[in-house]
C-alpha cells in the first residue's frame, strides 16, 4: 500500500503505524482529529493481534520489540519498502506526550476487564 509521508508500506508497518496514532491515507493528515488517531490506534492494535495472535495492548514499544525479534514477521516489518520511515514514525511515537494523551483518553472510554 502506499501512504502519505510514507510511501510504500508492508501490512504490518501499516498497522504500527496505526498503532502509533498515524491516520493512513493518500492524503496529508495535518486535520487529523484526535477521535480519529485514537481509532487509528484501536484499528491498528485489532490488526496487529489478527495477525501475530497475541495481544499486547496498546503499547508500541512491546509490539515492536515482537516485530523486530519475530523470525517470521521482522523481515516484513523491516522491509525496505517503508523501514526508514516507518522506523523514524516509531521511535517518535514512543515518547510523543501527545500519543500517552489519546491513550489516556481512550483507556478511560474503555477501561479494562476484571
Amino acid at each position: 500500500m502506499t501512504v502519505a509521508r510514507f510511501g510504500r508500506i508492508t501490512p504490518v508497518q501499516g498497522d504500527m503505524l496505526q498503532l502509533a496514532g498515524n491516520v493512513l491515507s493518500r492524503q496529508s493528515d495535518v486535520d487529523v482529529t484526535d477521535e480519529q488517531r485514537i481509532a487509528a490506534i484501536e484499528a491498528g492494535q485489532a490488526a496487529l493481534v489478527a495477525r501475530v495472535g497475541r495481544d499486547l495492548g496498546y503499547e508500541l514499544g512491546p509490539w515492536h520489540e515482537l516485530l523486530s525479534s519475530d523470525h517470521e514477521l521482522r523481515g516484513e516489518y523491516q522491509h525496505s519498502y517503508g523501514w526508514r520511515g516507518v522506523r523514524a514514525a516509531i521511535e517518535r511515537a514512543l515518547l510523543d506526550p501527545r500519543r500517552e494523551n489519546l491513550l489516556a483518553a481512550l483507556r478511560s472510554r474503555c477501561p479494562p476487564s476484571s
